[in-house]
């Protein structure tokens, strides 16, 4: 039997390297916001390729679907979970320029 996601959920999108670069930034930015909200017009006059680009939208859904983000109209916020995962350089990947020692 195939697996099929349960009637009224829609199939995953598969996502890109790009998505998941913008993935990793929107929770970055948003963590070393806290404990302000970020603005996500913010957002996306930082990472957007445009006013048309939908990519940071993706981000932020895939991250509140993650239980890393709160969303509003109007901003973003990092859950504690996501707190909590950068504490410990579990996600986002800690910069390989850093010494973590």
């Amino acid at each position: 039997m195939q697996d099929q996601p349960p009637s009224g959920d829609a199939p995953r999108r598969r996502r890109s390297n790009e998505d998941a670069m913008v993935a990793r930034a929107v929770l970055s930015l948003a963590v070393s916001f806290h404990p302000a909200p970020l603005p996500i017009a913010e957002l996306n006059r930082q990472l957007s390729q445009g006013p048309e680009d939908p990519i940071v939208e993706r981000a932020i859904d895939d991250l509140v679907e993650a239980g890393l983000l709160h969303r509003d109209d109007h901003h973003i916020l990092a859950t504690r979970i996501a707190l909590n995962l950068h504490r410990l350089r579990i996600y986002p990947p800690a910069n390989p320029d850093q010494n973590g020692d």
